[in-house]
């Protein structure tokens, strides 16, 4: 196991941590998917009864407002526990070094890696904000046979690490578990209002558009671009 980017300081998750849920959990799926795309161990007890739910969970029932239940190899024994909650516990949220960077980059799929890389190994101070796990949906790609570099193709999970460490390597920063809800465009900065409160002020900005939901992470975009484009009208 590797530990996450841009805290190679912190140990990486060795031992298997347990997830409790009855069969059709979607709290427990997204927390599965992210446990996944991690690569930390995990052992998934799926409950199907009452008793079981109460011997190997402690909770009442399979409807138990608890569940799902998350319990760490320290004994740690978390009730419906956020994905912040469970990025603190394995020691992998942080806040942001700097008051100020060069370049801000939203999402940690390969794209938005390899900005990160460029512009990091260019010596720019370089922080990535991802709300989910590193890798994006290339983690759920088994083939990549479109990426620059690799004729034969790659696997998403591999390509992802790669650039993952890379970007580590040159000193980016990858906040994890932060979502942007809100911009502004400052004369030379690019302000984002994270949803925790947090603000990041950077010279620049990346993020795209495709595949977005109309939502807050959208809408921190399009507060940018109209920003930017109303500059441009200006000076012109």
């Amino acid at each position: 196991m590797r530990p996450l980017p841009g805290m190679r300081d912190l140990k990486p998750v060795s031992s298997k941590l347990k997830l409790f849920a009855p069969r059709g959990s979607l709290p427990a799926y997204t927390i599965r998917d992210f446990l996944h795309r991690s690569d930390i161990p995990f052992e998934y007890p799926e409950l199907r009864s009452d008793e079981q739910a109460r011997r190997e969970a402690a909770v009442r029932n399979l409807n138990d407002p608890g569940l799902p239940v998350c319990v760490f190899a320290d004994g740690t024994r978390m009730e419906n526990p956020t994905l912040r909650r469970i990025i603190e516990k394995l020691g992998w949220f942080r806040d942001p070094s700097c008051s100020e960077y060069d370049m801000t980059i939203y999402g940690a799929g390969p794209a938005r890696l390899s900005s990160a890389v460029y512009g990091a190994s260019e010596g720019l101070r370089t922080v990535v904000v991802e709300r989910f796990a590193v890798r994006g949906q290339a983690g759920s790609s088994s083939r990549i046979e479109n990426y620059l570099g690799f004729p034969q193709g790659v696997n998403g999970t591999e390509l992802a690490e790669r650039a993952r460490d890379q970007a580590c390597r040159f000193g980016a920063e990858i906040l994890l578990g932060r979502e942007g809800v809100r911009g502004e465009f400052l004369p030379g900065k690019r302000v984002g209002y994270l949803a925790d409160g947090t603000k990041i002020i950077a010279r620049a900005a990346i993020s795209e558009l495709r595949r977005l939901r109309r939502g807050p992470r959208l809408e921190l975009i399009l507060q940018l671009a109209r920003a930017a484009r109303s500059r441009t009208q200006w000076r012109s």
